[in-house]
């Protein structure tokens, strides 16, 4: 049922417009005074349930500019809506409207049931294997865990309510009721008065208060459950079960504000319902989504999804033993790195868009309105300024720059498992794995940059003087030897002739079986000692041996 906008002066007769929310009006025929709160109903006929019909009521906080500028905000707000949902929508309807309610105070005793549970530590043992010089062994250890003692509780408690349900007939969605029922039970109803609803529209009661008892009840369950939870005790709770005896008091006829607007886009509608107290109670429809703008964010991804199969595939053909972390971590970071970058980009360039256009809107209707101070409208000014477009939100150019980050970044994945050096990788290793088993009795692993990959000369590379062949031919095998057996060999080892000594077994405080002194090479002749002289001989055989050893 509609309100009537206009209403008689008790003085005159004459007709006062009347504008939602406001109680105080000067008759412009009389000049009379008139205070909607001290008239017993309005005085136009049938324009307004009187107190015969409403005990109570929520009055309405917000107003149709409120209302509208709510929608606007709501059409904007998610990151995905078009960026020319306002100029190409509008809000085809706005509505404020009290709904019907039943509204009962109720009491009830509740017998109610439970489980406590207490926690507490236990210890208990158990064996953990660990290794010793290269065998498994085991061991008890003592651990702890949470055990919990479960006690049965019971008791009585006494709960207090207030039970909303709607009494209307089409004026609201089965939510949008709900919402109201419920969401509106921390807001004090006050004594119905014409004043609160001049000027607004009201539906009238279809239901009996025996029609709505079932909704009634389910409120009245749930303020039960949550007076018992407060009785619980212990760490964990569980098996709760409750009765309750319920009493209702008189039902009295109650009316809620509901603010409804319609916004219209592409060819569909798209309804808000929102309650007119606090507007904080909101249920609309499914807005609009870009898709376009989803793409562009999926595509900026796009990189990194093949950065990460190329890294898959390397490691699969490759192994992980020998790659190099820098470039792999470089070659993924970096193109996930530009996906976040580019979705917030696009994201906050629309979303400054979208909020410079409404800034427009709301000043084009100021401009029909005039319902904003000055400072408003040069705070609008500001805001109506569209800002430019972000460097990464500027998707022309992916054809170009996408694939080429796609190769740049798989390219340094694949530096990073050796791809483009693969013969080299696989000698690499050789070289690494034999000179680690030489290593094992040589104390040295370190490779050797003259040597192939089984520790070998290479071709056209001549041993040093501290180094002897051990093996037969040009490219056998050499060992390194301390200086002062190396000084006397270096004339006796070649080609094809083995020196019958391994200096590989050779070491600190270890014999080698032969003394450098007395080594069986033949000098010449004038160094010969001569056959007279003894084993320590004289100063020619000292001689000579100073020559042998340098």
């Amino acid at each position: 049922m509609a309100q009537d906008s206009q209403i008689n002066c008790p003085s005159c007769g004459g007709f006062i417009d009347v504008i939602p929310g406001q109680s105080k009006y000067t008759c412009p025929w009389c000049g009379n005074e008139v205070d909607l709160f001290k008239l017993a109903r309005p005085t136009a006929p049938g324009a307004a349930p009187g107190p015969d019909d409403f005990k109570l009521i929520v009055p309405f906080k917000a107003d149709e500019n409120a209302l509208h500028s709510f929608v606007l905000h709501k059409a904007i707000e998610n990151d995905f809506a078009p960026d020319d949902i306002l100029s190409a929508g509008n809000v085809e309807s706005k509505e404020l409207v009290y709904l019907p309610f039943w509204e009962a105070d109720g009491n009830s005793e509740i017998d109610w049931t439970a489980s406590f549970g207490y926690d507490r530590q236990e210890a208990y043992t158990a064996y953990e294997t660990y290794q010793r010089n290269g065998r498994n062994y085991t061991r008890p250890v003592t651990r702890y865990r949470t055990v919990t003692d479960w006690r049965p509780a019971s008791g009585k408690a006494r709960a207090s309510f207030t039970a909303r349900a709607y009494a209307g007939a089409d004026g609201a969605p089965q939510n949008v009721a709900e919402m109201l029922e419920t969401g509106l039970t921390g807001v004090r109803a006050v004594p119905f008065a014409a004043a609160y609803v001049t000027g607004y529209s009201m539906e009238p009661f279809s239901k009996a208060a025996g029609d709505v008892r079932g909704r009634m009840d389910t409120q009245a369950y749930a303020a039960e459950d949550a007076e018992v939870r407060r009785h619980a005790q212990g760490d964990r709770q569980r098996d709760w079960r409750h009765s309750a005896s319920r009493s209702y008091g008189e039902a009295r006829r109650c009316a809620l504000p509901l603010a409804k607007a319609v916004f219209s886009y592409g060819g569909n509608n798209y309804k808000i319902f929102a309650d007119g107290a606090t507007m904080s109670l909101v249920q609309t429809d499914q807005f609009p989504r870009d898709t376009k703008r989803k793409g562009r964010i999926s595509r900026g991804f796009v990189p990194f999804w093949l950065s990460l199969v190329a890294a898959v595939a390397c490691a699969a053909l490759q192994g992980i033993d020998y790659v190099q972390p820098i470039p792999v971590v470089c070659g993924l970071a970096a193109p996930l790195l530009y996906g976040f970058l580019r979705k917030s980009s696009i994201l906050g360039s629309s979303r400054k868009f979208r909020q410079a256009t409404l800034a427009q809107k709301r000043l084009d209707e100021y401009q029909q309105l005039g319902n904003l101070s000055y400072e408003e409208v040069e705070k609008l000014r500001g805001q109506a300024v569209i800002p430019p477009q972000g460097l990464l939100a500027r998707t022309g150019g992916d054809i170009i720059l996408l694939p080429l980050l796609t190769v740049i970044c798989s390219a340094a994945v694949a530096f990073g498992f050796n791809l483009f050096v693969l013969s080299w990788g696989r000698d690499r290793r050789s070289r690494i794995l034999s000179n680690e088993r030489q290593g094992a009795h040589l104390g040295d692993a370190r490779p050797r940059p003259d040597r192939d990959r089984h520790g070998r000369l290479s071709e056209g590379t001549v041993a040093g003087p501290d180094e002897v062949p051990t093996g037969v031919g040009l490219g056998c095998r050499t060992e390194q030897l301390p200086d002062r057996i190396a000084s006397g060999l270096d004339r006796r080892a070649g080609p094809g002739r083995r020196t019958g000594q391994r200096p590989d077994r050779a070491g600190p405080g270890r014999r080698t079986g032969r003394r450098p002194d007395r080594d069986r090479t033949r000098l010449p002749k004038d160094d010969r000692p001569s056959r007279g002289s003894s084993g320590s001989g004289g100063p020619d055989a000292g001689l000579s041996r100073r020559r042998f050893h340098g």
